[in-house]
């Protein structure tokens, strides 16, 4: 009977370890398998962050743009406006000095009919 006992005994701490191993085995699997789904979801995540923040640039290139055309658009505006002002200053000050000259000459006529 001792020799029934140890081989059961035996037997049974064979199955045991066995069955740990398996267990070992699969939580290692296991383990492993968790490891790659959390590396293929953080892959996944950072691939849709990179898509999203290249989106926002994209909207960010098209706004520069839109603002750089319309700054563009308001300069040559202001230019064309800067000029007619320039035309017109330029236009009054020849009026000016023909109204000046004019008037030099008359009181040139007024100075030397009284002398």
């Amino acid at each position: 009977m001792k020799l029934t006992s140890k081989l059961i005994t035996l037997g049974t701490l064979s199955c045991c370890l066995m069955l740990f191993a398996c267990e070992e085995q699969s939580t290692g699997e296991k383990v492993k398998e968790e490891y790659k789904e959390a590396v293929d979801e953080t892959s996944d995540f950072l691939k849709d962050k990179k898509e999203d923040l290249n989106d926002q640039l994209d909207k960010l290139g098209d706004k520069l743009d839109q603002d750089k055309t319309l700054a563009e658009e308001k300069l040559e505006d202001l230019k064309w406006r800067l000029k007619e002002l320039a035309d017109d200053v330029e236009d009054a000050t020849e009026e000016q000095i023909d109204a000046l000259e004019d008037k030099i000459d008359e009181l040139e006529e007024e100075i030397n009919q009284k002398s």
